[in-house]
């Protein structure tokens, strides 16, 4: 066998003659330098998977920085709980808005921060990195984000439409002649698609998603009760207690610390599974 000219992954399933025993150990430890990431970079999260690892990061895509300098002061889970606690110069900001990225240079100094996070030490070379990409996105949203991934210090970048790699996630038989709806709500945006022989078929993207239930949260507690409450606590009721159906409820009232809207005294309030339901009601038949 001529290994000059066999591919790499040829080499690492063919054994060696012995004469090459200690190239080939270094060749394999570079095969495993050579590392490969998944991202799902989303309106208010972003995953990176590993192929080796699973899951390693899992963060809110939010960015702190300095106004003036644009200097970089926190990223993810900590600059998300920065939210509406700052004051200047301090700026707590979304970069990627409504599935789309909507500030070029503060999702690649974000994406760089999170994938020095999911590889935990050095690398020597530059990872390839898989994106998900929404089917509603244009020729120049898809081409930001390869450019932000590769000055995030990607090697290499294959985007993959977010509904295929939902569906994927989920073990659907994709390949087969069958279709598969396929309706993921996100963080800005809710992707319907139908999904035929690894095939769009046809697919639809809305900008009601996770952010609008939050929202409506929010909005019914300020008219029912003349309570504010902040967005993470918004978002904190959605993920525990809200649900779209009926036969999932939690009897149990939940207490809140809000704000109340004519005093600006803290308030405290019990609220139940079935109000927030129907706070969630709007956006949730829109989808």
């Amino acid at each position: 066998m001529n290994y000059a000219l066999s591919p790499p992954d040829k080499w690492l399933t063919t054994t060696p003659p012995p004469i090459f025993d200690s190239w080939w150990k270094t060749l394999n430890v570079l095969h495993h330098l050579n590392n490969a990431l998944g991202i799902d970079l989303g309106t208010s999260n972003t995953l990176i998977y590993s192929p080796i690892e699973g899951v390693v990061l899992n963060e809110a895509s939010v960015i702190a920085i300095n106004q003036f300098t644009q200097t970089p002061i926190s990223v993810g889970n900590t600059a998300r709980q920065m939210l509406g606690r700052t004051c200047t110069p301090v700026v707590v900001c979304r970069p990627v808005r409504n599935g789309v990225i909507a500030d070029l240079k503060l999702t690649q100094t974000m994406l760089q921060a999170f994938i020095r996070k999911a590889q935990r030490g050095t690398r020597i070379f530059r990872p390839r990195l898989v994106l998900g990409c929404s089917c509603g996105a244009t020729s120049v949203e898809g081409e930001a984000l390869t450019e932000a991934a590769l000055e995030a210090g990607a090697r290499d970048v294959v985007l993959i439409d977010e509904p295929i790699a939902a569906a994927l996630g989920i073990g659907l038989p994709i390949s087969k002649p069958k279709g598969n709806l396929i309706i993921d709500i996100g963080g800005g945006t809710t992707e319907m698609a139908v999904i035929c022989s690894s095939q769009v078929i046809n697919s639809q993207a809305i900008s009601i998603a996770g952010d609008s239930f939050n929202t409506a949260i929010i909005d019914y507690l300020r008219q029912i009760y003349q309570v504010k409450i902040g967005e993470l606590t918004a978002e904190s009721l959605k993920v525990k207690f809200c649900s779209a159906s009926d036969s999932v409820c939690n009897d149990t009232p939940m207490e809140i610390l809000g704000t109340n809207v004519g005093s600006g005294l803290p308030q405290r309030l019990e609220i139940n599974s079935d109000e927030l339901r129907d706070a969630i009601s709007t956006p949730l038949h829109k989808i």
